[in-house]
């Protein structure tokens, strides 16, 4: 049997953080966490996801330097990004980064499902 995707949730909130985990456990999907901006780079070489759902508004983020290393790494080159988020500019860092979908915050589980299941299609 074929493991479930694997989902690396970056967010500073460790309520968000337990939450969307257990969220995504119950629906089957692997999870990790990474709760620091500093530490979003060595946790995906770590983990090794299938799709990143991340959060925008974190201390010390910079996400567009964070994502053009990653992107600068063959392995993580096409790996998703689901932005998910409270900003107001969300959109704008969204299409930045060339995120695969933008998840507003607060979301219902069939929201991430579905926004986890467009990213996975186009890994």
């Amino acid at each position: 049997m074929a493991r479930p995707p694997k989902v690396l949730i970056v967010d500073d909130e460790a309520s968000i953080l337990a939450s969307t985990s257990a969220m995504l456990e119950a629906l089957g999907y692997e999870v990790a966490t990474c709760g620091l901006a500093e530490a979003i780079l060595a946790s995906v070489a770590r983990e090794a996801p299938d799709v990143i759902l991340q959060d925008v508004r974190m201390p010390g983020l910079d996400i567009a330097a964070v994502v053009g290393e990653m992107r600068s790494d063959p392995r993580w080159r096409r790996l998703p990004i689901v932005v998910f988020t409270a900003s107001m500019e969300a959109d704008e860092v969204a299409s930045r980064i060339s995120a695969v979908c933008l998840l507003e915050k607060p979301f219902r589980p069939e929201e991430l499902v579905t926004a986890l299941d467009k990213a996975l299609g186009a890994a």
